[in-house]
């Protein structure tokens, strides 16, 4: 039964707030079992994340994952502050 999946993402803990979450639902696609893809975005950084089945009336059980592709976002140097300069004219 294709079943709706959840991703959410936190900072060090499940027990701090969420920095976000996805949800993607499966769809047969000629196989035997339901499949999809869930894709997560964020501009803040995170170290924990939960994949889990929210509650649904009529779901499955558990399921499988396998593909996972992580993108880190690049690293960027703070800039330096700039300096402002005025030009004196005599």
């Amino acid at each position: 039964m294709p079943t709706t999946i959840q991703l959410t993402a936190y900072v060090d803990s499940t027990g701090a707030p969420a920095v976000g979450s996805v949800t993607a639902h499966g769809t047969y696609a000629g196989d035997t079992m339901p499949m999809g893809t869930l894709t997560f975005s964020s501009t803040v950084p995170f170290n924990v994340v939960r994949l889990e089945i929210p509650y649904q009336a009529q779901a499955a059980a558990g399921f499988l994952v396998d593909n996972i592709v992580v993108t880190p976002a690049p690293i960027t140097a703070p800039r330096a502050p700039r300096k402002h300069l005025r030009r004196l004219t005599a």
